[in-house]
This record gives structure tokens, sequence and C-alpha cells, in this order.
């Protein structure tokens, strides 16, 4: 009865599970202080934390992200990787996608952070990379060369 006159804080589920506003706000900073000091957070870690929706919390939360099928990453994360592989491109060398991450990633997560980079999805499409695998991508160049020596 403390909870429903709003003496108490907080939230009842069922008869006998009450929760605290401070622990609900505590773990929304723990969220929010790992999400801006790794750049990425898994769905599963806030599922955990009983929150029913974590694709919607974070893009409310941290708008401009980047939602893969386990993860939600800060844009500037892609970025990196876009650049490893451009780099990659141009010396004639391959890029393991996820060597590019903090956080495992799975074959899903790979192929949406290929959909969602545009310059990625635009170096397949054009052949200067390849996917040898589901996440790691070879210049066409070292294709060419290793072609050509093994006929």
């Amino acid at each position: 009865e403390m909870a429903a006159a709003g003496r108490l804080p907080g939230t009842l589920q069922g008869k006998s599970t009450f929760t605290p506003a401070l622990h609900t706000y505590t773990q929304a900073a723990s969220v929010g202080s790992f999400y801006q000091q790794n750049g990425v957070v898994e769905f599963a870690a806030l599922l955990r934390m009983n929150l029913k929706d974590p694709l919607a919390y974070l893009r409310a939360e941290h708008p401009g992200g980047v939602a893969l099928h386990t993860v939600y990453m800060q844009r500037e994360m892609l970025a990196t990787a876009e650049a490893e592989l451009d780099e990659a491109v141009a010396s004639g060398g391959a890029l393991e996608l996820r060597d590019s991450f903090s956080c495992a990633l799975t074959d899903e997560d790979v192929a949406a952070l290929l959909a969602a980079s545009p310059p990625m999805a635009a170096a397949l499409a054009a052949g200067r990379a390849v996917a040898l695998t589901p996440s790691l991508l070879g210049s066409q160049r070292l294709l060419q060369e290793h072609t050509h020596s093994i006929a």
C-alpha cells in the first residue's frame, strides 16, 4: 500500500514482487555507462535485467546506434571497420570482420553489419571485396593473385 500511495517509489509486479525505483534507475545508468565506454551492449544483458523491449529502449536512450542481431553498437564502431576494409582492399589484403570489434558477433550480426554499412555493401557489390566466409572479407586483388598462383 505504500507503493500505491506513492510514498515508496517503485513498481509492484503481482502481489509479492516489488522493485524499488532506485534499482531500476541504477540498472539504466549502468547500461548507459557500459554503452558509452564500450560502444556496444548485448540485448541478452538487457533481457536479464527484465527489460521487455531492449531494442526500443536502446534506440530511445542512444539514438543513432546500429542494431544487429544480438548487439546494439555505436555507429563509430562501424566506421572503424569500414576504414579497415578500405585499407584491406587498397593493400590487397583481407579483413576478419569479427576482429574489428570487442564483442562476439554471430554470423547473423555480421550479415546485419554488412547490410547496415553502405561502404561495405558497395565494396562487396562492386567486387572490390569478396566474402570468403561470413566474416572474412578478402580484396579482389588478393583473390586474383592467389588464383593465378594456383593455376
